[in-house]
């Protein structure tokens, strides 16, 4: 068995944190070289076209062109359009991504995806244990190398676990517990296992741990199918859509050219009378001396006519108007209802003592004690309730609409997601007051209820409607 060393390797660019000794054995284990190949082949750079926020992801799955990536939802929470950038060629691509859509409830994890021609390689997923994690590998683009999100910075590095979560104490799926230098801002990076199997991904510090949410093989595939096909079933419906008419742009009106007021013609100006030249009789004198001719008085010049000059006609200038509060509010999306049921998989530890060394040593595996489950969900009356509502909101048919929201709250009176939805259609209706009042409501029970992504979308909701109402 080889032990390589704590030290510090720069491969191929990429810096490499190792911290802990890391065994090469032939139980399957890869070597570090490998281990970075595999990671750098696999990772993303996410960011918003906003530059608000970056991110990691892994590439999960491949159908003809079309790519997913798995990251974390706190990631790609934004109403924005998003960029997948992959490590091995350095090639940015748009992505396809809608909030709330792309994401699976009770944890934080989303989908985005993109469509390339290139072949890229998939993350090869743990089948059924994590295996021996005294040692794992996090990708991702650290905000220490990438403070503005501008240039982002490949790295590697190495951890320890240190604990796994009770299914019961983890929040929004996070179990894996470990310790690893330098890696903030990496939210969404995959973590690996030593044999280069993708076990987890990382999102959230908690010191002294870094958490990262577990991946197993079966519960992620399901994961993802079911996330993809709900993905396409919207992107189907909106195809369906009747084309919106758009709203006209607002245009300044030019100024009228001033018409220019004709000037008086000035009088011209007399010209003056010769001065009379006074004659005297002249004196007897002796031979007069020739003097020189004296110069012709010169004619006074007539004073010149001035005529005003007329100004110049301002060229007038065209401005387009704001977004009205309804185009603004137009933009942003209805709750759904998860037409996916998620349940956790379980991690437990299981040791064992073997031999080493001619002693015998306890050598502890984690496993799933449950795998987890993915399906479809069964919606409850209120919730088929909102999601009539959504498909009249569609078709632009508010009262509709408005009305089963209200049944729906009728059913469930702290139905956040009912209060967001109709609060949302009456601002776009110009019923203003109405609608801060449900989005406000909306407001309480998101922060009552613990739904902090939920929370941030309908405060910014309030925030636009609010500064429209000080505009005007």
């Amino acid at each position: 068995m080889k032990k390589l060393y704590a030290a510090l390797a720069v491969l191929a660019g990429v810096i490499v944190v190792i911290s802990h000794p890391l065994s090469l054995a032939d139980n399957g284990s890869v070597d570090i070289n490998s281990i970075n190949a595999i990671a750098k082949a696999v990772t993303v750079y996410i960011r918003p076209s906003s530059g608000a926020t970056f991110g990691t992801g892994v590439i999960i799955n491949r159908s003809a062109d079309l790519y997913t990536v798995l990251t974390v939802k706190h990631v790609a929470a934004l109403n924005d359009d998003y960029t997948i950038r992959t490590e091995i060629d350095k090639t940015t691509h748009k992505a396809i991504y809608k909030s709330d859509l792309y994401d699976v409830p009770g944890f934080d994890l989303a989908i985005l995806q993109f469509k390339s021609s290139n072949e890229y390689q998939l993350a090869k997923l743990s089948p059924n244990e994590l295996g021996n994690l005294n040692t794992v590998f996090i990708a991702g683009y650290p905000k220490s190398f990438n403070p503005d999100g501008s240039n982002p910075v490949y790295t590697i590095v190495q951890g320890t676990v240190n604990t796994i979560l009770p299914s019961s104490q983890s929040r929004d799926g996070y179990q894996v517990g470990y310790q690893a230098p330098g890696i903030g801002g990496m939210s969404g990076g995959p973590v690996f296992n030593n044999r280069a199997q993708l076990v987890a991904l990382h999102g959230l510090e908690k010191p002294p741990f870094l958490l990262g949410i577990p991946l197993p093989q079966t519960w992620t595939v399901s994961l993802v199918s079911q996330l993809e096909s709900q993905a396409q079933a919207y992107r189907q419906q909106l195809a369906s859509r009747p084309t919106p008419t758009p709203t006209p742009v607002a245009v300044a009106t030019p100024r009228p050219t001033p018409t220019p007021v004709a000037s008086p013609t000035p009088k011209p100006t007399p010209k003056p009378s010769p001065t009379p030249v006074a004659v005297t009789t002249p004196r007897p004198t002796p031979t007069p001396v020739a003097s020189p001719t004296p110069k012709p008085t010169p004619k006074p010049s007539p004073t010149p006519i001035v005529t005003p000059t007329p100004r110049p006609t301002p060229t007038p200038v065209v401005v387009a108007a704001a977004p009205k509060l309804p185009e603004l509010l137009s933009r942003v999306d209805l709750f759904r209802p998860s037409t996916i049921q998620v349940t956790a998989p379980v991690l437990q530890q299981e040791c064992k003592e073997i031999a080493f060394g001619g002693t015998r040593v306890k050598n502890c595996q984690y496993v799933y004690s449950n795998p987890g489950s993915v399906r479809a969900a069964q919606l409850s009356d209120y919730e088929q309730l909102l999601q009539q509502g959504n498909a009249q909101a569609n078709q632009n048919r508010v009262e509709q609409a408005i009305a089963d929201y209200t049944q729906a709250i009728n059913k469930k009176p702290d139905y956040a997601y009912a209060y967001f939805n109709r609060g949302l259609l009456l601002s776009r209706d110009g019923q203003v007051d109405q609608g801060l009042a449900d989005l406000s409501k909306a407001e309480n029970l998101f922060q009552s209820q613990e739904l902090s992504l939920e929370l941030a979308r309908v405060r910014d909701v309030i925030r636009v409607i609010k500064q429209s109402q000080r505009v005007s």
